[in-house]
């Protein structure tokens, strides 16, 4: 179980990542949005079964999908995030499946893509969760995040995350397309 839910999301993010690599300008399906970024980084459980389970740093790995969701606002963005939060412990493990839904807000007023620009967000999502000590359970959660734009295709993200058993901060890098 714990190979098939790391191995699924990185299928993905390499579908999307090849995908984006050949497609045209614009949405990869029309009307159903495309691949926006993958980021990488590190997960800390700020305490409970998840820190005694998979320690206190752990890897997080997250996939987005841009949403073509009209908005008045044009300095927001809806997204999408497949992600792995995964650790090992003492012999034990655990890992965090979250899929979220996420609304961007650019703090700096002009595009969430420029370089320079500061963004938060504020977002749900189901979080599957196998943790040693802990039958598996599907649980859902709210974060909210923070980030930059290093250029306009590199950033650096800070979400923190609030789930039973699975609160904690993900400060991760990350290569939008």
């Amino acid at each position: 179980m714990k190979q098939t839910l790391i191995i699924i999301p990185a299928l993905l993010a390499g579908l999307g990542l090849a995908q984006a690599a050949h497609a045209a300008p614009g949405p990869a399906l029309p009307f159903v949005g495309a691949p926006t970024s993958i980021s990488a980084g590190v997960f800390l459980p700020s305490g409970g079964d998840d820190k005694r389970a998979g320690g206190s740093t752990q890897l997080d790995v997250e996939f987005r999908y841009g949403l073509p969701i009209p908005n008045p606002i044009p300095v927001t963005r809806t997204v999408i995030g497949l992600g792995v939060q995964t650790g090992a412990k003492s012999g034990k493990h655990a890992t965090v499946v979250p899929i979220t839904a996420t609304q961007d807000f650019s703090l700096t007023g002009g595009s969430l893509n420029a370089p320079g620009a500061i963004y938060a967000g504020v977002g749900a999502g189901a979080y599957i969760q196998n943790l040693s000590g802990i039958s598996s359970a599907v649980r859902i959660g709210v974060h909210g995040e923070l980030g930059v734009n290093i250029t306009s295709n590199l950033f650096v993200n800070a979400r923190y995350q609030f789930v039973t058993h699975s609160n904690g901060l993900a400060v991760t890098a990350g290569l939008r397309f």
